[in-house]
């Protein structure tokens, strides 16, 4: 008899449940750790799953809640984690279903993005998800000395020093990223939990006026691990030089706001809700700009959208059919261009050289309707229609797309 799938919300019954699959799959998630995920995330998140005709949890997958500052805005988002599902019911569709059914929901919710960290690229590709974040990271070889602590010294913080925690970071990603989210005392609360779990902390680096200049989390179990170095980048050699004289040894860095020697891609997004998500940029100067959207999972997504931006903010209105008066200056992408583009994910010259985003292109029926006295594209050969792509062009680099994401979350 053939399995009926069937997409349910999980609650507070079914975090046993939960548990079961998360050790069966992330087998190198220590108990502690996962104690410290069901008492500090699991609580506060959604949670959907399928079970099988016995009543075993099959498939799950968890979106926990995070506040992004994007552009100056503030948006809620939700970072899709533990994404897993039985060896017995691996590639029979299980996966896909959850993640269609949680984006349609963030959808409802006028959520404007998600993002999560893959295990492989491949996986969440064919879900239109692409990298935006990459991070510094790299190595230390520690030498137990205590040299440097004569410039800064080296402590492990306690819940007292949670606020002060909260202001430092807050002000350093203010100052040097466009794309992070919320650091309030909750998150830092919660970060220290997560750190202690695995026997680490979190490290303070400080003058001796008692200035902190670095917020170094880490785990502590072997291999030591540093989750993140958060400091201003013009002090990145004088705390990496107190790091060395802290650790024994090597120690990764994962996470760096400052150059190190090392960049890579860790963390994919993707689009959910096409009008909030317009709604984060602004532009240099005004600019309308006409776009036909396509989405091949959220199909309420696609359509046809006029974006007004401008420096102080953007508004997006949707319309059945295009206003041809515009002529063929309407441009077309998927909302992975799209998300690629304003995220800082790729150029936009690249984007537009694999025809990602793309001038003009409009559906069979309309470009029939279009007079033609009017710009062709599709020659390009008149003056007419190369002044009006660059005209085009010009608007798209006009629009404040993120240039320097943060985001080291793990969960």
């Amino acid at each position: 008899m053939e399995e009926k799938w069937e997409v349910c919300i999980l609650g507070e019954q079914d975090r046993r449940a939960c548990r079961k699959l998360w050790e069966t799959v992330f087998i190198e998630d220590s108990a502690g750790f996962l104690d410290y995920y069901d008492a500090y995330k699991a609580l506060g998140n959604e949670c959907y799953g399928i079970y099988d005709r016995e009543g075993e949890l099959a498939s799950m997958l968890q979106l926990n809640p995070y506040r992004m500052y994007v552009n100056g805005f503030t948006a809620m988002s939700r970072y899709v984690i533990a994404v897993a599902t039985r060896p017995e019911y691996r590639h029979k569709g299980l996966m896909r279903r959850l993640l269609v059914k949680s984006l349609k929901d963030m959808y409802d919710k006028g959520l404007p993005f998600a993002f999560l960290m893959p295990a492989s690229e491949a996986i969440y590709r064919p879900f239109d998800f692409r990298y935006f974040y990459r991070t510094n990271s790299g190595r230390i070889w520690g030498k137990g000395s205590g040299k440097g602590a004569d410039v800064l010294s080296v402590r492990k913080a306690d819940k007292r020093d949670i606020p002060s925690m909260a202001d430092f970071s807050s002000g350093i990603l203010a100052e040097g990223f466009d794309c992070y989210p919320e650091r309030d005392n909750t998150y830092y609360q919660t970060l220290l939990a997560e750190t202690e779990s695995e026997g680490g902390g979190i490290l303070l680096l400080e003058e001796k006026t008692g200035e902190m200049k670095a917020c170094v989390p880490f785990w502590g179990k072997e291999p030591v691990e540093i989750r993140e170095i958060l400091c201003r980048q013009e002090d990145g050699s004088l705390v990496l030089e107190a790091l060395r004289g802290y650790f024994d040894g090597e120690v990764t860095v994962n996470g760096s706001s400052f150059t190190m020697n090392e960049q890579r891609p860790v963390i994919m997004g993707r689009i959910t809700n096409v009008e909030s998500f317009l709604k984060l940029f602004t532009s240099e100067y005004p600019v309308e700009l006409h776009m036909l959207v396509t989405d091949p999972l959220i199909s309420v997504n696609e359509g046809y959208y006029i974006w007004k931006l401008s420096p102080g903010g953007s508004q997006v209105r949707r319309t059945k059919k295009p206003d041809l008066s515009v002529g063929r200056r309407w441009m077309r992408c998927g909302t992975q261009g799209l998300f690629e583009w304003l995220t800082g994910g790729r150029g936009l010259t690249e984007l537009l050289a694999e025809q990602a985003i793309r001038f003009g292109g409009l559906p069979e029926k309309e470009e029939g309707e279009l007079q033609a006295a009017e710009v062709v594209w599709s020659s390009g050969e008149t003056a007419g229609a190369k002044t009006e792509v660059e005209k085009w062009k010009a608007d798209l680099l006009a629009v404040r797309v993120c240039r320097s994401p943060f985001i080291n979350e793990i969960v």
